[in-house]
């Protein structure tokens, strides 16, 4: 599991974004609000929002959804990212969940949309994988970084490479 703190510099709320990999069906994003702690997102019991293993009960309830979730079609292993906070790229980014799937090559974003109890949900997922020069540029996703900036760079583990997101 890939964890993902949103600092309070540059904007951030300091909520984690955790991209979670799933056991054989699905992919998930989920959110921890500032303080929040101890949250049950489901293991064993659920894949993303689909049902898993019910044999055993939950430790406790409530059960906390996703944000976002994908199918094995579109990817088998959740690589955990950042929320951009840089000035490099279209400011249509800042605020915006990036994060890859290593297996399929491919990167994502989605926006995320808070409530007044700063909760999000996932707001207009975008898949940026050509942009960026496609799977044959970018290879197996391992990581992302982010400098003092932060601007977002991409770890590419098959090329032996660090990538820096620019426009």
């Amino acid at each position: 599991m890939a964890l993902l703190v949103r600092r309070l510099t540059h904007g951030g709320t300091a909520a984690l974004v955790i991209a979670d990999v799933g056991q054989n069906a699905r992919e998930e994003v989920n959110w921890e609000p500032r303080g929040a702690g101890g949250r049950n997102y489901g293991w064993r019991l659920r894949e993303g929002r689909a049902a898993y293993d019910a044999r055993t009960a939950a430790a406790f309830q409530p059960l906390s959804e996703p944000i976002h979730d994908y199918p094995r079609s579109d990817g088998m292993s959740i690589t955990g990212g950042f929320v951009y906070r840089g000035a490099a790229l279209d400011p249509m980014f800042n605020g915006r969940y990036f994060f890859a799937d290593y297996v399929a090559g491919r990167v994502f974003t989605i926006g995320l949309a808070l409530d007044e109890r700063q909760e999000a949900r996932a707001v207009d997922l975008l898949e940026l994988t050509d942009l960026l020069g496609g799977t044959n540029e970018l290879g197996l996703i391992s990581s992302f970084g982010v400098d003092a900036d932060a601007e977002l760079y991409v770890v590419s583990y098959s090329r032996g490479r660090i990538l820096k997101i620019v426009p």
